[in-house]
């Protein structure tokens, strides 16, 4: 959570951006941790302009019982990153993508942090798996969805863009030594 708050103070101080032009991203317990902004001993939660969520959890503590249905593992977490609890704060546009074939996170949590708040779209990505949604099905998926979003679709998809080149080469260079 504090380092979540630090990001964000980071983003409107130092990088100088406005709410309404930052658009927060989270994937997995990544996403929980972007959710943590919306805890509620945060007098002044953010208002950005939108916040996506790719693979999260509705709560940590239901993902590790669905993993482990024989054993009362939750009861350990010192943390239970309750998502759930959260999600309906938030007053800004949420897109959720999840894959089908997801087996970190089951695709029915993503759909129950969806069904919390009015205010989200749930996207199914067919056969993505927890860690290889395709980046730019997150950009071709925002457009037309909420007005606000179009004054930062464009350099959402240019980041989107620069990513996947990033991860290409990264991708040849690791095949070309052998790794």
């Amino acid at each position: 959570t504090a380092d979540a708050q630090l990001v964000w103070e980071y983003a409107l101080d130092y990088v100088n951006r406005a709410e309404n032009r930052i658009v927060i991203f989270g994937e997995s317990l990544g996403g929980a941790v972007a959710l943590s902004l919306w805890s509620h001993n945060n007098a002044n939660p953010p208002q950005p302009a939108a916040l996506l969520l790719n693979s999260t959890f509705s709560s940590l503590s239901e993902n590790v019982r669905w993993h482990y249905p024989m054993f009362p593992f939750q009861s350990l977490l010192l943390d239970r990153w309750p998502s759930g609890d959260r999600i309906g704060s938030v007053n800004s546009p949420i897109v959720i993508f999840h894959g089908t074939a997801d087996k970190m996170i089951p695709i029915e949590q993503g759909r129950q942090l969806a069904e919390i708040t009015t205010n989200s779209r749930f996207i199914e990505i067919p056969g993505g798996e927890h860690n290889d949604i395709p980046l730019q099905q997150h950009g071709r998926n925002l457009i037309g969805f909420e007005p606000r979003l179009l004054a930062v679709t464009h350099n959402l998809l240019q980041f989107i863009r620069n990513v996947a080149v990033v991860k290409t080469r990264a991708r040849c260079l690791a095949g070309s030594s052998g790794i």
